[in-house]
Order: C-alpha cells, then sequence, then structure tokens
C-alpha cells in the first residue's frame, strides 16, 4: 500500500505546516483531509 503511505505522509506534512504556522484561514484545510486523532496527535508531538 505505498499509495496510502505517501497519502498520510503528504497528509502529515500539511498538518505540520498548518501547526507551525497557526493560522485561521488553513482551519479548511484539516477540514479536507480530515485526518485521523492519532496522525493529529504524532503530528503535535514533533512540533
Amino acid at each position: 500500500m505505498a499509495g496510502e503511505a505517501k497519502r498520510i505522509y503528504l497528509d502529515t506534512n500539511i498538518l505540520a505546516y498548518v501547526a507551525n504556522t497557526k493560522a485561521p484561514q488553513h482551519q479548511a484545510a484539516l477540514e479536507i483531509f480530515r485526518p485521523t486523532e492519532r496522525e493529529i496527535l504524532c503530528v503535535s508531538s514533533q512540533v
């Protein structure tokens, strides 16, 4: 499932970007990708 792994990797990069910028206008991006809580926690621990 290389495709799925790549999708998660890209989603994680977007989450990291949003977490770093903390810009309200990027909330729409989070709603579009709808990441799982586990992915959010993973990114939060890295930032």
